[in-house]
């Protein structure tokens, strides 16, 4: 055979190899292709999910379509498929009032005077604030029953991504073999540096609360409940709301606002179809169990300053308003002008003091006023001669 020949073969052999080659790289682009293709078509799954005729329709078609939800989830407080934020002030007793609630849900009994329903499934506490002995030595003095009924992930020193898809996917899965139809999140802040969003940014939490919308729809959950923090800066009473990018406060169906006066709590609830005007909690220190009270903030400051004001005015016989009003300041009742009036007004009104104008000043006595007492006597002396005659 000729050099020529064999020069020809292996001409053929490398043309042979190359078309193979070119062939099986082909394939291989080819394959990729189509899994890009198939993830494609899963992300667009999850991100724009087919409507079912329930939710895409004509209007006419929509309002004849049967509630889905009976009842509330608690009387007055949270609808069934809301989400709610539980917005706390520092060491106000957010854990306290979320322990409440999952007893009311696993026991069927009411929460605050309010009754909570429950459709056969669980509630599930995602627990990233405390140490898990720390977490069920809480839970013990509530004394709950039926404790099958809470499902409960202890994930402090642990993350939870819930916006990687893999993580979340896992996520839906426990929730729905758990059959949890009511999610709690101990703390939203907690879940933000989980999931790597930062809590004051607006664009970041809005893909968060897009992601709990789709997990809540993915797993059959009902209710997503998340405890928060308020922030640390002094605000009016009624504008407190949980730190942090205000697109948690657009997205949220209600939110409960949890706050501390001295050693009292105080509850209101506002959102869509449910509302709780300020209310006292009262707090069982043996069983951690709260009930609702009377009074809000400015009623407390009132009675317990106007307290304050006698008791003041008793030692110090003469003194004038600034005194009081320093008074009521250095003892914590009040720092704002505002509010220290009111319980000024209140003592003299309730008779506990009384002031004797002294050129441009006011100086404030014990007791009721002698003057004013002295009218009513009258009064009612010539009322009791009017009736005998």
């Amino acid at each position: 055979m000729t050099d020529e020949t064999l020069d020809d073969l292996q001409a053929e052999q490398d043309e042979h190899e190359f078309d193979q080659a070119v062939g099986a790289r082909a394939r291989d682009i080819r394959i990729n292709d189509e899994a890009r293709r198939v993830v494609a078509v899963e992300r667009a799954g999850r991100e724009y999910p087919a409507l079912t005729i329930e939710d895409d329709g004509l209007l006419s078609e929509l309002v004849t379509i049967e509630r889905r939800f009976e009842k509330p989830r608690i009387d007055g407080l949270i609808k069934m498929p809301h989400s709610v934020i539980i917005a706390a002030s520092y060491k106000s007793g957010k854990t306290t009032m979320g322990g409440n609630v999952l007893k009311a849900a696993a026991d069927g009994t009411p929460f605050l005077g309010r009754d909570v329903h429950m459709n056969g499934g669980r509630v599930a506490w995602l627990n990233g604030e405390m140490d898990r002995d720390d977490f069920l030595d809480y839970l013990a003095p509530m004394q709950i029953q039926n404790m099958e009924r809470i499902a409960v992930r202890n994930m402090r020193g642990r993350r939870l991504n819930l916006m990687n898809d893999y993580v979340a996917d896992e996520f839906v899965k426990w929730l729905k073999a758990n059959e949890v139809e009511w999610w709690w999140v101990d703390s939203w802040r907690v879940l933000c540096s989980w999931s790597g969003v930062n809590e004051n940014r607006n664009e970041e939490v809005d893909l968060l609360t897009a992601r709990v919308d789709q997990i809540k729809r993915e797993a059959g959950v009902e209710t997503f409940t998340a405890l928060a923090h308020t922030g640390r800066a002094q605000v009016e009473d009624g504008a407190e709301h949980a730190r942090g990018a205000t697109a948690l406060d657009d997205w949220q169906d209600a939110r409960w606002v949890l706050t501390r006066q001295g050693q009292d709590r105080f509850l209101y609830v506002e959102g869509r179809e449910v509302e709780l005007a300020e209310t006292q909690l009262v707090f069982d220190s043996d069983t951690k169990l709260l009930s609702l009270g009377e009074g809000n903030r400015s009623q407390t400051r009132t009675t317990a300053g106007s307290a304050a004001v006698a008791e003041f005015v008793a030692a110090n016989p003469g003194c004038n308003t600034s005194a009081i009003r320093d008074h009521l300041g250095a003892s914590g009742v009040s720092t704002n002008r505002t509010d220290q009036t009111a319980p000024i007004k209140a003592a003299v009104a309730e008779g506990l003091v009384h002031w004797v104008k002294d050129g441009t000043s006011n100086r404030y006595h014990p007791g009721p006023d002698p003057q004013r007492l002295l009218a009513q006597s009258l009064t009612f002396e010539g009322s009791q001669i009017d009736t005998d005659e």
